[in-house]
């Protein structure tokens, strides 16, 4: 005997769902298809077309299987879209400034126009599509966490500015600077004499160091989502200034001990040896006043929550 329609539109719904939950939903669906069925037969329809009717009127199973399960239908829904379209936006001048880069570090390193104008432009796109890619599949991640259980209440709104399309900005922006740190040994135009690729970092982070501060980038990116996601305390305050009060630290105690920049990579491209060291202060510097910020900030968004609650 072939499957009748109620039969097939409830396995293409129940095998959607968790295992544990198949059975209990299976009866209870095939319940409401029967009694939603009765009504139409007890109003003059054929048994073909109630049951065809009912089926209808509960729709694609794919999309009740999601109601079931409380799981989005949509890649990005609404709740993070005008943040996803926002921060997109901000990513289409990614590509444009890749692509003057690339091309202006070709020509100085001798490239024919031609050539480096396509590695730009290639570069570019390259930078755009990844950058687009990784933002959808952030935004994805986070349209798919656990809600937070209790009811809105004007405490949730988020402060002024602060939004998740910014902190997915900053998780962004760490994650660059995790690549950078990972894939500097390999990805280096500039040369020694003997062919040998000079990288930009000091080649000193290696084994020891970089692994260290990709660590501490990592619990950076977590507190990120974190404090998205739970909204700001006192607790988490405080883990947050020793997180970057740390990571500032430790940064500092490499930076110092010349294991920040390579000297002999800007001494290659003719910006002299010394280069490295001021770069190095104009960094920390910049850092520190980051550090403060991001210290005090955690702080004061935890009081006013707190104020709020």
């Amino acid at each position: 005997m072939s499957p009748t329609l109620t039969d097939r539109y409830v396995s293409a719904l129940t095998r959607l769902l968790p295992a544990r939950q198949r059975k209990d939903i299976a009866q209870e669906l095939r319940a409401s298809i029967a009694d939603a069925v009765d009504e139409r037969l007890d109003a003059g329809a054929s048994e073909r077309d109630a049951e065809r009717e009912t089926l209808a009127e509960l729709g694609d199973p794919v999309l009740l299987a999601a109601r079931y399960t409380d799981r989005p239908t949509a890649l990005i829904g609404p709740r993070y879209y005008g943040d996803y379209r926002r921060l997109l936006g901000v990513l289409t001048t990614i590509g444009p400034g890749t692509a003057i880069v690339v091309t202006v570090a070709q020509v100085l390193y001798a490239v024919p126009l031609g050539l480096a104008l396509l590695a730009g432009v290639g570069a570019g796109l390259a930078a755009t599509a990844v950058s687009a890619a990784a933002l959808t599949a952030l935004f994805a991640v986070v349209e798919r966490l656990p809600r937070r259980a209790e009811p809105w209440a004007p405490v949730n709104l988020p402060e002024g500015g602060d939004s998740v399309g910014s902190a997915l900005g900053g998780i962004a922006f760490l994650l660059g600077v995790g690549a950078l740190l990972v894939l500097s040994p390999w990805f280096t135009t500039v040369v020694d004499p003997s062919g040998q690729g000079i990288p930009v970092l000091s080649p000193a982070l290696w084994p020891a160091w970089a692994p260290l501060i990709v660590g501490v980038l990592a619990l950076a990116i977590v507190f990120a989502v974190v404090t998205e996601y739970a909204g700001w305390s006192i607790p988490l305050a405080l883990a947050n200034a020793i997180v970057v009060l740390g990571g500032f630290g430790l940064f500092v105690v490499a930076a110092t001990n010349d294991l920040f920049l390579n000297a002999a990579f800007f001494d290659t491209i003719g910006w002299g040896a010394g280069a490295a060291g001021t770069i190095t202060v104009v960094v920390i510097a910049l850092l520190g006043v980051n550090a403060i910020v991001e210290t005090i900030g955690g702080f004061v968004k935890a009081r006013r929550r707190a104020a709020a609650s």
